[in-house]
């Protein structure tokens, strides 16, 4: 029994499978089945990159506007302000330094200078009454100065040279003409400087007229080789006076007559010492 009921169940399964295989292909209704429907991806458009430059740095650091009321306090504050700021710079300010024209010289201004100066020089002394010192003593007087001129031989010999001169003149000795002298000239012979009194003539200004002539005031080594001047012989002797060199440099008689119209003088003269 066993057996045949496996073989008939063999049988069986046999004929199902030759049915499964032997079935025929449905045939096309037209109803095909609809494919599946593909998935829809959706495209995302691409978002436009925000800018990282100046307008949205400016967006983000722009300030909120202040209110009417912040405003109006500021501006008050500020309008304060201003008047201490002016005064302060005001104060600051630098200080500009006056300007120094010279005035200009009207046709009296002259004569008042030359008043002042002759009140404080009005006596010239003279140790020398030759050639240089009688002419020197001319234009002094001419000029309006007092003259005390002396000479090596004595006042006595002068009597007539002050007479020529008139009341501004006296003869003297060497050291009163250099005591009564604001100014003092010596114009002895070069060989004679070491005559000149000294202690009369402190502090005053000298003028030297010398002039160095080897066969009248013999050979003077210190000039000979030219290592001194006959000015730096005076100083030398006169220490507490300053000398000056004048009047060396042109003839005697030229002192009184080179002259030009207007009464102006080409040479210098002592009337220039105003001046």
């Amino acid at each position: 029994m066993p057996a045949k009921k496996t073989a008939k169940s063999a049988k069986a399964v046999k004929q199902v499978l030759v049915k499964r295989v032997a079935k025929p292909a449905r045939k096309n209704t037209g109803t095909a089945k609809k494919p599946a429907k593909k998935a829809l991806v959706k495209h995302s458009t691409p978002k436009k990159p925000t800018s990282t430059g100046k307008k949205s740095n400016e967006k983000k650091m722009a300030p909120k506007k202040p209110s009417a009321a912040v405003t109006k306090t500021v501006n008050k504050a500020a309008a304060e302000e201003r008047p201490k700021v002016a005064a302060t710079k005001q104060r600051a300010a630098p200080v500009q330094k006056p300007t120094h024209t010279k005035p200009k010289s009207t046709g009296s201004a002259r004569p008042q200078q030359d008043t002042a100066k002759a009140a404080t020089l009005t006596t010239i002394g003279l140790i020398g009454a030759g050639h240089i010192g009688s002419q020197l003593a001319r234009l002094a007087v001419a000029n309006g100065y007092n003259v005390v001129i002396s000479n090596s031989r004595g006042p006595d010999t002068l009597a007539s040279l002050v007479a020529e001169l008139g009341p501004k003149a006296r003869a003297a000795t060497a050291a009163e003409a250099a005591q009564a002298g604001d100014l003092v000239v010596v114009t002895v012979p070069l060989k004679n400087y070491r005559q000149v009194p000294v202690e009369p003539l402190a502090g005053k200004t000298v003028i030297d007229t010398n002039n160095y002539y080897p066969q009248r005031d013999g050979h003077i080594a210190e000039l000979d080789n030219e290592s001194t001047t006959t000015s730096e012989l005076l100083q030398a002797h006169l220490p507490s006076s300053k000398v000056v060199k004048a009047f060396n440099h042109i003839y005697a008689a030229d002192l009184t007559t080179l002259r030009t119209t207007g009464g102006h003088r080409k040479s210098p003269g002592l009337g220039d010492c105003r001046r």
